[in-house]
C-alpha cells in the first residue's frame, strides 16, 4: 500500500507541473462534498490567448452514482462572467468507471470551455458546487461520497 501512495504522489506531482498550462486540486474531506463550492484562483499568467478549460474529478469506488451534476462558475475581477450546470458521465453502461488510473481510483478529465478568451491583467477565480440529487428528491445530496479530489486546469488551445 504504501508504495501505491508513493505512485499517486509522483503521478499528482507531476500533474500539477505540466508545462505551458496550470491544475490545482483541492482534496474533498473524508466525510465528503458538501454543497459548499470550491474555489480556484487562476493565475495571473494566464497567456491573453484563448484557452481550454477542464475539470478533474478523481472519485473511488464509494462514489455511488453513474453521473454528475456540477456548477461551475467564473469570476473576472470579483464579477460573475460564466454560470453552466454541468452533467457528466462518471461510468459506462456496464457500471465500469470512465476515467483514466490504475487501481480503484479514476481521474476524469472533463471539457469545460473551448477557446475561453482570457483577458490580460484581469483576475480570474473559477467555483466549483455539486448539486447531484437523488432520483426523485427534491433536496441534493448534502454530502456526496466517493469524490476526493476536483481540479481546475487550462491548457493552451492547440491550432492546427
Amino acid at each position: 500500500m504504501h508504495k501505491g501512495l508513493l505512485f499517486f504522489g509522483l503521478l499528482f506531482l507531476m500533474r500539477c507541473s505540466s508545462p505551458g498550462g496550470h491544475l490545482d486540486y483541492r482534496s474533498i474531506p473524508e466525510t465528503g462534498w458538501e454543497k459548499t463550492p470550491l474555489e480556484f484562483n487562476l493565475p495571473h499568467s494566464i497567456a491573453a490567448t484563448p484557452q481550454n478549460i477542464f475539470i478533474y474529478l478523481r472519485n473511488n469506488n464509494d462514489y455511488p452514482f453513474s453521473n454528475i451534476f456540477i456548477i461551475a462558475k467564473m469570476y473576472k475581477d470579483t464579477v460573475l462572467v460564466e454560470t453552466d450546470t454541468l452533467e457528466y458521465a462518471m461510468a459506462a453502461a456496464d457500471g465500469q468507471w470512465l476515467g483514466s488510473g490504475f487501481t480503484e481510483i479514476k481521474e476524469s478529465k472533463l471539457w469545460w470551455k473551448e477557446d475561453y478568451p482570457f483577458e490580460s491583467g484581469a483576475k480570474y477565480q473559477v467555483a466549483i458546487e455539486q448539486v447531484v440529487r437523488n432520483n426523485g428528491a427534491v433536496e441534493g445530496v448534502a454530502t456526496l461520497q466517493g469524490i476526493l479530489n476536483v481540479g481546475v486546469g487550462i491548457e493552451a488551445t492547440t491550432q492546427e
